[in-house]
């Protein structure tokens, strides 16, 4: 298999300089890796701007509802072991809304991978305050300033997911995280996946690169 193989027909929508073009591209590499056929594969996002991946690669996918991508990957994970099962979307739909399911998600130790484009920001609704936006930061939700403290997502998978990598979106990176502990199982084929992404921000030159590649 090759990139190339995973590309639709559809170009993604999101803005330009996105970093979500990476993380797509860095995902097309790594399937192509490992050698995974597009019919193996289902793609579950929640809402937002990430949330709209599932319609920008060549696999099985599922737009579902803000916050439950994961009650839905674990379902269709349980109800067909075989398939891979990559669960994406945004800091918001991931830490905010759907928070109980990231936590469950690992507790059950399902064999699954979670991206999360993490911008600290709601991005598709224009620019309100997520749970991993800086104290201080100013939003059109809190024109004076966020008075909460920034969620950080990784200590809340210490001791409950297997993999948990935290990358920058401006390169490939999904194959290439190392596991946080050994794997541990559950069961015959059932082993957690996590993979969060925290983007540091990224030059004119890496945003134009990140669009190339994608073209």
């Amino acid at each position: 298999m090759q990139a190339k193989d995973f590309k639709p027909e559809v170009a993604p929508d999101w803005c330009a300089g996105c970093g979500d073009f990476g993380v797509l591209n860095a995902l097309f590499q790594a399937c192509a890796e490992i050698d995974l056929p597009p019919r193996e594969m289902l793609v579950v996002s929640g809402i937002g701007c990430s949330s709209n991946l599932p319609g920008f690669i060549r696999a099985y996918g599922v737009h579902s509802l803000h916050g439950r991508a994961l009650p839905f990957a674990t379902g269709a994970k349980l109800a067909n072991r075989a398939m891979t099962v990559i669960a994406t979307g945004g800091d918001g739909d991931g830490y905010g809304i759907g928070l109980n399911h990231f936590i469950q998600a690992m507790r059950r130790n399902i064999d699954l991978t979670y991206i999360v484009m993490n911008n600290e920001i709601y991005g598709l609704t224009t620019g309100q305050v997520s749970p991993t936006s800086g104290t201080g930061m100013k939003t059109k939700t809190t024109p004076h300033g966020n008075l909460d403290q920034m969620l950080n997502p990784i200590p809340q998978c210490d001791g409950q997911a297997s993999r948990v990598g935290r990358e920058d979106s401006d390169r490939p990176f999904l194959s290439q995280s190392e596991p946080a502990a050994e794997p541990r199982r559950a069961g015959p084929g059932l082993q957690s996946g996590v993979l969060v992404r925290q983007p540091l921000g990224m030059s004119e030159e890496q945003r134009r690169k990140c669009i190339e590649e994608f073209m």
